[in-house]
């Protein structure tokens, strides 16, 4: 049985994105704090809008990906997906600084692994996102030599059913 943290979410859903969650996904990744734990540069609006765009268009013009608002007791707390073809299909998540720390991560990627039927999965930590990398090891990611680097580590799961992370609700 899994041991709760006190501060740990109680609930964790995904739900499908919707235009009223870009203004929290925007203030998300503009957070200095993150963007250096997760070794990226935030987006301005503009290319932040354009990239949504393409994520969540017309599906002739969209990326093809799948992406989900987590959603923790009841909150927007982040977003998840896929993207990618099949054979260098990525996965990656943010959740909002704040609610760090609660198990929302793996949970939401717990969920997110039966949802999305593609395998292999991959997917890129920069080494000193010690969280991140602890998340995916949860999950059944293992750490890809092949592709991994000094700036940045890949991470690979390769059969569905293979998590040992919490249940997405419990």
């Amino acid at each position: 049985m899994r041991r709760e943290r006190p501060n740990s979410a109680r609930e964790v859903s995904l739900r499908p994105v919707a235009a009223a969650d870009l203004d929290a996904f925007f203030a998300h990744q503009a957070d200095p704090i993150a963007c250096e734990l997760a070794g990226f540069t935030s987006r301005d609006r503009a290319s932040f809008d354009a990239h949504w765009r393409r994520l969540l268009g017309d599906p002739g013009e969209r990326l093809a990906a799948v992406i989900a608002a987590v959603i923790a007791d009841g909150e927007l707390v982040g977003n998840i997906g896929a993207w990618g073809p099949a054979d260098e299909r990525l996965v990656g998540y943010w959740i909002a600084r704040e609610h760090w720390h609660r198990g929302i991560a793996t949970r939401a990627l717990t969920a997110f692994l039966a949802r999305e039927p593609v395998r292999p999965l991959f997917a890129h930590v920069v080494p000193s996102n010690a969280p991140s990398i602890r998340v995916l090891e949860k999950c059944g990611f293992v750490l890809d030599t092949r592709a991994t680097n000094a700036e940045e580590l890949t991470f690979r799961r390769d059969r569905p059913g293979a998590d040992r992370g919490a249940s997405p609700t419990a």
